[in-house]
């Protein structure tokens, strides 16, 4: 490695690395390391020379530069200060906005202002917006119009900031005249930076409660359980607390009550609370916010950017519920954007969770700051319904159960490894009922054994709402004939050994050991690692619930199989209210005649 001057490897890759000249005070005792990016010693032979000569030319002018570090960052403290006094005297100056629009407006452009005014400092005079910093700025809530702001404010600073005497005066803040052409750029760049420092410090939405004094120098995020936010002391209005989380406490109580009146299962009523909790204790912690009289319009604005900047994936590991939404805000900045953003349909269900809150606010006498329209925030789900789960074809089937599950693996430790192994669980029985049926994966998974009728003439699923879960919808109540394929692989054998183990539940190892867990969350792991081999890592959205589409496509290609006995099959409205209203259920034998002409499985 003689050879090769400054150059030598660090691990497997090639590193340049120099001590700098001590010709200037703030560089006295200082290195300068580049990798090579190489593992080739050939290469990094020519690299290194390379770097060598580029770091000659570039260090002579530098070292005849008057201002030291220190010099720089008490230049930034005085440019920051002298931003913050403008801002501040702006702001006070200000007439008030005359909507929501208007605040938001001034809001989105004083972050495209910060922003422009950063890329200026760190690229120079010519920067322009790339689209990776599109990408940046979409998952920051930027919507089109406010980056056309950032595009015009790149232009505006660019002109202004980049002609002399456009930016404080170094000398006089730094009371020295030996100030080379170098020291002016960088104290150029500097001045820009501190000007987006002052607007960020002086964030309208963080600091609009705030006096209107400097705050103290942010700090870094340590890592923090944030999954329940902590509470300021609880306000009142009237009888009634007015604190976000008290009236869901009181919203939780009043559908507990009006189970016996709705004949709702206490289950899908706890699960239910359950999200809207999370949904709201999410709300508080995002917006700051924590009591019904203080909620703006603003908030909620701000409440949807913030999710779609979160991951899409996030809170499903026990190391992601100790990191703050802030930071898994700031991680997803480093995502690409296919995985960064809630979903139409999550957004929705969670403007729902807070429309129920605001509903029972009401009924106790509390109002907001400003009526709130949650209508404008909903975003339109666009992808059509029978899309959004795509249906199993009939080649998904036959891969799916030629999977060694259903014929013999090699051992619980090597369950995808052919073998002589074939233990008829939850995993075996689960997607055969579903390809023969139509039915939920909660439907199935979480079936008790006395639902399950053998000794009739015609052998049915009777799915009803029970402990174990509830149904979707009040028509999901039903029979569904037990196709005879089921049978033939062993289906009432099976149930009798359950029975005679004591066990009340048609799959007892999938029993939750949790309130928060269902029985069919407990199969999703298994199911979905064998979904995953048998079509491929890319699913293309195929899920559990593609079987129940998957038997409705089936069915509907079977001229002899009327759509209402399809619909009666699988819980479905005929969307006809008289046949909804006045007509029975389809007799179980027309049932059994439809279930039976779905292919077998194998």
């Amino acid at each position: 490695m003689a050879r090769l001057n400054h150059t030598m490897r660090r691990g497997a890759v090639y590193v340049w690395r120099r001590r700098l000249p001590a010709g200037h005070p703030s560089y006295r005792g200082r290195y300068v390391q580049i990798s090579l990016r190489t593992k080739e010693l050939s290469t990094a032979e020519v690299l290194g020379p390379l770097v060598n000569t580029a770091f000659n030319d570039i260090i002579k002018p530098m070292l005849t530069e008057a201002i030291t570090l220190e010099d720089v960052k008490t230049y930034l403290d005085s440019v920051v200060q002298t931003h913050l006094a403008q801002i501040d005297a702006a702001r006070w100056a200000e007439a008030p906005p005359d909507s929501s629009r208007k605040w938001r407006e001034r809001w989105m452009q004083d972050r495209a202002h910060a922003y422009a005014l950063r890329l200026l400092s760190s690229r120079g005079p010519h920067a322009e917006l790339m689209p990776e910093d599109m990408d940046h700025l979409r998952a920051q809530g930027f919507q089109p119009g406010d980056m056309a702001l950032v595009a015009a404010a790149l232009f505006q600073f660019s002109e202004q900031y980049w002609q002399k005497n456009a930016y404080p005066d170094p000398q006089e803040t730094l009371k020295t005249d030996q100030i080379t052409p170098q020291d002016h750029d960088r104290l150029r760049s500097t001045a820009l930076k501190g000007a987006a420092i002052a607007l960020e410090r002086r964030d309208r939405r963080a600091l609009e409660s705030t006096p209107l004094s400097p705050p103290a120098p942010p700090t870094e995020p340590q890592p923090a359980q944030a999954t329940q936010p902590e509470l300021r002391p609880t306000p009142t209005t009237g009888r009634f607390s007015a604190t976000i989380l008290d009236v869901v406490d009181r919203l939780d109580q009043e559908e507990k009550s009006a189970l016996t009146k709705t004949k709702r299962n206490p289950k899908s009523q706890a699960d239910t609370a359950r999200q809207r909790r999370t949904a709201l204790v999410q709300f508080c912690e995002l917006t700051g916010r924590h009591d019904v009289t203080e909620l703006r319009n603003e908030d909620i604005s701000y409440y949807i950017d913030c999710l779609h900047r979160l991951p899409k994936i996030y809170n499903k590991s026990a190391k992601d519920r100790l990191v703050s939404l802030e930071q898994l805000m700031a991680r997803s900045d480093d995502l690409p954007p296919e995985e960064v953003g809630l979903g139409s349909s999550t957004i929705n269900r969670k403007l729902s969770a807070l429309s129920a809150m605001l509903k029972r606010a009401r009924k106790d006498g509390i109002r907001p700051f400003e009526p709130l329209d949650l209508e404008l925030y909903r975003e339109k789900v666009s992808t059509q319904a029978r899309a959004q789960r795509p249906a199993f074809t009939s080649e998904d089937i036959t891969r799916i159960f030629q999977h060694p599950t259903f014929h013999g693996r090699q051992s619980a430790a090597r369950p995808h490894s052919p073998g002589n192994e074939l233990v008829k669980d939850a995993l075996y029985w689960a997607p055969f009922i579903a390809a023969l049926s139509g039915a939920r994966r909660e439907e199935i998974c979480g079936m008790k054994l006395a639902e399950v009728h053998l000794d009739t003439d015609i052998p049915y699923f009777e799915i009803r709402p029970n402990e174990n879960r509830g149904l979707k919808t009040p028509q999901s109540q039903r029979l569904v004939p037990i196709h005879s394929a089921l049978l033939d692989q062993g289906f009432s054998e099976y149930c009798q050994e359950v029975s005679c183990s004591g066990e009340t539940d048609l799959f007892p190892d999938l029993k939750p050991k949790s309130e928060h867990v269902s029985f069919g969350d407990n199969l999703y792991y298994r199911w979905h690692e064998l979904l995953k081999r048998q079509i491929g890592p890319d699913t293309g959205g195929k899920v559990f619930h593609s079987f129940r589409h998957y038997v409705i496509s089936q069915l509907s290609n079977e001229k002899a199989v009327d759509s209402v006995i399809i619909k009666d099959l699988v819980g479905h409205l005929n969307g006809d209210i008289t046949l909804d209203r006045y007509r029975d259920t389809s007799l179980l034998h027309r049932l059994k005649d439809a279930v039976e002409m779905l292919p077998r499985v194998f």
